[in-house]
């Protein structure tokens, strides 16, 4: 499961013959998925594993902090004031917050957090 959540396109079963694999790898790299019949019984009955970890469990407490004074609109000087913070600090976990949660702007940061119920 874990797999094809992943982006697994494909299993090939164990003791599959050369030209299945050879017909496999061809129907795979056209763009299409294929489960084999053997596997697909596995899949069936196969216990839903939990949901991977979300981006946001990797930011830290403090950045936290920051995101959600972004998110209600503080500008950097404001958000320095609020948590007693320097500029280069606040600049540092904005910019940790924006590879952690691979946003590309502010703009993005300030909508993360209401699109994805952080901290709520």
């Amino acid at each position: 499961m874990d797999a094809v959540r992943y982006g697994a396109s494909s299993f090939l079963p164990q003791g599959s013959t050369p030209e299945f694999a050879c017909e496999l790898i061809r129907t795979v790299r056209a763009g299409h998925a294929v489960i084999a019949p053997q596997a697909l019984g596995a899949l069936r009955t196969a216990e839903p594993d939990p949901a991977p970890p979300t981006p946001e469990l990797y930011v830290t407490l403090g950045e936290r902090e920051v995101l959600a004074a972004v998110a209600r609109g503080l500008a950097n000087p404001e958000i320095c004031a609020k948590l007693f913070l320097g500029k280069s600090t606040v600049k540092t976990r904005i910019g940790a917050i924006l590879r952690k949660l691979e946003l590309r702007d502010r703009v993005q940061f300030v909508v993360y957090p209401y699109e994805n119920r952080v901290g709520r």
